[in-house]
């Protein structure tokens, strides 16, 4: 993005596989923004990020990298668990916020985040990188505009190769910390549901199983406030598909992300 102001300055909180691999490389490529500093409990995934884009300021507390003046925006992209935590924390050093989704695993803490944020004159968003995808996008406009008349259905499925057995200590593979299937995958589909949509759900309902590999399968049904009825599945541990169908009185759109 071009613009007549000096690039906001960003620290990253969290160095895991997705900041190395996706979120770092695109902020290179990005000309309103400059990353200045990164933060991670561990050393040698600091050290290796760091090192790999050539961030110079390197911290092992991200409480200390908040006290940071140099700092305009913080993104939040620890595991789910910290979201609340550092993202409160964020928001009362007076920085901007991006926070990775989930928001919260409770709605409650969800409600603590978007009462502050309401609260502060910075910017807070949440990280559903898919409304920004070119096809969403556009299947937006096409739908507000009336083209597919009055939608009727909406079927979507979201799907991955990567497993996460059920045993072990990662916290992708445990719930109570923010892993699994729906907090992984379905929760940006639950997001496009309300973005192309434009209403709220209304009404919900989910079905869920595992096989002896840990993959997990889950098919979620929703009633949406303008009487839309929903259907989406995700899983684990299969083929990689992420795909959506809305259906109207006028016709069919089709998309594949």
């Amino acid at each position: 993005m071009e613009t007549g102001n000096p690039p906001l300055r960003l620290a990253l909180i969290g160095c895991g596989r997705v900041v190395e691999q996706c979120h770092l490389p695109a902020l290179q490529t990005l000309t309103g923004i400059k990353l200045v500093a990164v933060a991670d409990t561990d050393s040698a995934r600091l050290n290796k990020a760091a090192d790999r884009f050539g961030v110079r300021r390197r911290y092992g507390d991200y409480r200390a990298m908040l006290n940071d003046r140099g700092v305009d925006v913080v993104a939040v992209c620890a595991p789910p668990q910290f979201h609340p935590e550092m993202g409160l924390a964020v928001l009362d050093a007076g920085k901007h916020l991006f926070l990775e989704k989930p928001m919260a695993l409770t709605l409650s803490d969800a409600d603590r985040l978007v009462d502050r944020a309401a609260g502060v004159t910075g910017k807070a968003m949440a990280g559903f990188n898919l409304r920004w995808h070119r096809l969403v996008r556009q299947a937006q406009t096409i739908i507000a505009g009336g083209h597919l008349g009055a939608v009727v259905t909406m079927h979507t499925v979201f799907t991955s190769a990567t497993a996460f057995p059920a045993q072990g200590s990662n916290w992708r593979r445990r719930h109570d910390l923010g892993g699994g299937v729906l907090f992984d995958l379905g929760i940006h589909h639950f997001d496009l549901w309300r973005f192309l949509m434009q209403c709220e759900v209304e009404e919900l309902f989910a079905q869920r199983r595992c096989d002896e590999r840990g993959a997990e399968y889950v098919t979620v049904s929703a009633i949406m406030a303008n009487g839309v009825l929903v259907t989406s599945s995700f899983s684990h541990g299969v083929s990689d598909i992420n795909e959506m169908e809305i259906c109207g009185t006028k016709g069919r759109l089709s998309l594949s992300c």
